[in-house]
């Protein structure tokens, strides 16, 4: 296992390295990949525990906040896109209820409603930071970076010397001591970052984005699992060997990327 995730690594960050220097419609194509692939991956999840949220309009929900992200970053359309949006996505699954009553409960809309929002609004966040001019690919390489640094840092201290279990009822493979050392990996990362983003923020904020990057990139590795865990699959899907599908992969990019993005506007940018 441990042999094949050396390699698909080796091979996937190059070319995500790749893409986010290009940046721009070829970060979004392969955003827009993701969010199709990590929506049906959500379904196959719902559906499991016999709920039945719409396929197409679950995944066009989740694409229509990258298409918003994009048009908005190219002066397409307004800035503030995100509320119309949301209020789309939101309607299309009300109007589903009404259309196909009673067949589509409300269950199915409400969790098609999230499906969108969880794939597609978080992950487009990984295409608005590489927008933020004039260092967006910087800022992206950033989160990358310091997420990678907290599952790298979990995952070897947990083999090494885990011991307390974290969540045993999730995840019974994570423990406190793994937990810790995806923090001090994080908290590495971002001491040696540091010295070549200093003109841009100061050591304070470098350290504090760390710690908000392990804690919610762990997080939502837990809440990945506890999907999981509720659907009984092992593996939201098998797009990557040794690490599973798209939310396997970019569990942790989930809530990192929109926390960085958010982190940098109100406190850095701003």
């Amino acid at each position: 296992m441990l042999r094949w995730r050396i390699l698909s690594a080796l091979l996937g960050i190059p070319v995500l390295l790749a893409v986010a220097y290009l940046g721009g419609l070829y970060l979004a194509t392969v955003v827009g990949v993701l969010i199709i692939i990590g929506t049906g991956e959500f379904i196959r999840l719902a559906r499991a525990i016999r709920l039945q949220p719409h396929r197409l309009m679950t995944s066009l929900g989740g694409l229509s906040f990258l298409v918003g992200a994009y048009l908005s970053s190219r002066g397409l359309i307004r800035a503030d896109w995100l509320a119309p949006v949301l209020l789309a996505v939101v309607g299309v699954n009300l109007g589903l209820l009404v259309i196909t009553y009673p067949r589509y409960t409300l269950s199915d809309s409400a969790v098609g409603v999230f499906g969108s929002v969880y794939v597609g609004w978080l992950l487009s966040h990984l295409f608005l930071l590489r927008d933020l001019a004039p260092q967006g690919f910087d800022y992206l390489l950033l989160t990358l970076i310091l997420t990678w640094s907290t599952d790298t840092g979990a995952y070897f201290t947990g083999r090494a010397i885990g011991r307390r279990k974290l969540a045993p009822q999730v995840s019974p493979n994570k423990t406190l001591e793994g937990a810790l050392g995806g923090v001090a990996g994080s908290l590495l990362a971002a001491m040696l970052l540091y010295y070549y983003y200093k003109p841009v923020f100061p050591l304070e904020l470098c350290l504090g984005l760390g710690i908000l990057v392990s804690i919610l990139g762990q997080f939502g590795d837990l809440v990945e699992s506890a999907l999981k865990r509720l659907s009984g699959i092992k593996d939201s899907g098998h797009l990557i060997p040794g690490h599973g599908g798209v939310l396997d992969r970019f569990d942790s990019l989930l809530l990192t990327g929109p926390a960085v993005y958010y982190y940098l506007k109100w406190f850095v940018i701003g």
